[in-house]
């Protein structure tokens, strides 16, 4: 038995120690790369290290770099050179990368901010008895769902807004936290935070939409002038027809003084005579049917007029939405024309579908798409949201917008 054991023991001492050798060879390997990687940032190949290196001092600094590695690793210079040479092919190929990446576009939105409950019937609504219903309640607002989908799509957006002291503005504040700045948002405690219910019916069409906004009584010239600010170092300014008369007015007049483009945003036709009789050389307007014709007195339902009666008022772009139908959009100097909506098989709440529309048209201009391709992107973000439960799709992404867009042009 003893021999047996010394048989054993003499067999798997020499193996065992071969296998920890192995060991510490991986071991050394892996150090030696991450020793490369550090010297391939330092000694770059065709780009001067340390600003005022000179290319001479460069080689100098490589070779001794190398010859350094070899002597250590028992490999020969030819085979680290080539090593190193992968290494830096690799980290330049990343800095292209990086460097090739758009740099943020940046954009503030004015406007409402709050409280979305949207209640969902089962079946046809009856009046006069009590309907069964699922209620869920979301984040809303025109500028604040135009806000967070353009903060999705990769755009440097804040948002300017009224809010209550209360509990529902904190979760609305710590939501929005995670995509924004949420400084130039304001706590009132004289209002309550506003509030949008809105009855969607089985189909997934709103029934009717009821608003508790009293709050935006607040958003005034007084207050805008008190935020300018917050609007100095934007590209883009975003306005939802929920500021007062006055304040839209003294915004059109910051924008023209400081040369900044100005979009405005319907809420609803009621709100449309918040708009001032004087828009002249605004940028955009987004406005649907019943919004237009509310502006303009009138029962035309062809959202082409409609779009030339905008253009003809001092717009320099227009878009005029109507639903599932086609959509127009124009531009001074160029004419309107129609698009089609992009068709889903299933809607699931259209509540929130406009302001994705708008956000999807905005993303294109500020990141300098044609007004027709822009139009095309606001369509299919339209169609992604209404897709979802929400009034802003979860899992919207630049990268998920892009993919889609390029594989519906394919």
């Amino acid at each position: 038995m003893t021999n047996v054991m010394f048989f054993l023991s003499a067999f798997h001492l020499p193996l065992l120690a071969f296998y920890r050798y192995q060991f510490h060879l991986q071991l050394i390997a892996i150090e030696t790369l991450l020793v490369l990687k550090s010297l391939c940032s330092i000694v770059s190949l065709g780009q001067p290290a340390y600003g005022g290196t000179s290319t001479r001092k460069i080689k100098r600094r490589r070779a001794l770099a190398s010859l350094t590695i070899a002597l250590g690793l028992c490999f020969s210079r030819c085979q680290i050179n080539l090593f190193m040479l992968q290494l830096t092919m690799e980290g330049t190929k990343m800095n292209l990368s990086k460097t090739n990446r758009k740099p943020k576009k940046s954009a503030v939105c004015i406007g409402g901010a709050n409280i979305d409950r949207k209640i969902f019937l089962k079946e046809k609504p009856v009046v006069g008895t009590s309907n069964p219903v699922i209620e869920k309640t979301a984040f809303g607002g025109v500028a604040r769902n135009i806000t967070e989908n353009l903060a999705r799509l990769n755009v440097d957006v804040s948002l300017l807004s009224i809010v209550g002291n209360d509990a529902a503005a904190d979760s609305l504040l710590a939501f929005m936290a995670q995509h924004i700045d949420t400084s130039p948002i304001y706590q009132t405690p004289d209002y309550a935070t506003g509030t949008y219910s809105a009855l969607i019916e089985p189909s997934g069409d709103m029934y009717i939409g009821l608003a508790a906004m009293e709050i935006c009584n607040l958003m005034n010239a007084a207050w805008l002038n008190q935020n300018k600010h917050f609007l100095d170092d934007k590209d883009w300014l975003i306005c939802d027809l929920n500021v007062m008369p006055d304040g839209v007015q003294a915004l059109i007049n910051y924008a023209v003084k400081k040369d900044k483009k100005l979009a405005i945003i319907g809420v609803s036709s009621p709100k449309m005579r918040h708009l001032p009789a004087d828009i002249d050389d605004i940028e955009l307007g987004i406005f649907n049917v019943d919004e237009s014709q509310a502006r303009f007195d009138t029962d035309m339902c062809d959202p082409v007029k409609l779009a030339e009666l905008w253009l003809a008022d001092g717009f320099k772009k227009i878009v005029v939405t109507a639903g599932v139908k086609p959509f127009a959009y124009g531009e001074k100097g160029k004419g309107v024309a129609l698009l089609p909506v992009v068709p889903v098989e299933q809607i699931n709440d259209v509540t929130g579908a406009g302001d994705a529309f708008s956000a999807g048209l905005l993303y294109g201009l500020i990141y300098g798409y044609s007004l027709q391709k822009a139009a095309e992107v606001g369509a299919l973000n339209a169609a992604l949201n209404i897709q979802s439960a929400d009034s802003v799709r979860p899992d919207l992404a630049e990268e998920m917008l892009l993919k889609v867009e390029n594989k519906n042009s394919g």
